[in-house]
């Protein structure tokens, strides 16, 4: 349904930053905040905010050094840089 997180595809990059805030704002607060896609997938929909959802900031940090985990391709550094300045 929303981006995926566990392929090669990181539609709107894979730094720790982009990463951290498209899980606490979702795919519509991240464009929200300024940032785009950099690359493109068929999503049929946004990914949810989980920032109300995840207690404090220490536990999405375990989320995402899982997603890591499961996906070591995800510590490619991305080719552009996914928000403004």
């Amino acid at each position: 349904m929303c981006p995926p997180l566990t392929n090669d595809t990181w539609v709107y990059g894979s730094d720790d930053d982009t990463l951290f805030r498209l899980i606490a704002l979702g795919s519509d607060g991240l464009t929200k905040a300024g940032y785009a896609r950099v690359k493109h997938e068929v999503v049929t929909g946004p990914m949810p905010p989980f920032g109300g959802i995840i207690k404090t900031s220490d536990d999405l940090w375990r989320i995402i050094a899982f997603i890591r985990s499961v996906n070591p391709s995800s510590l490619k550094p991305a080719l552009a840089p996914a928000a403004p300045q």
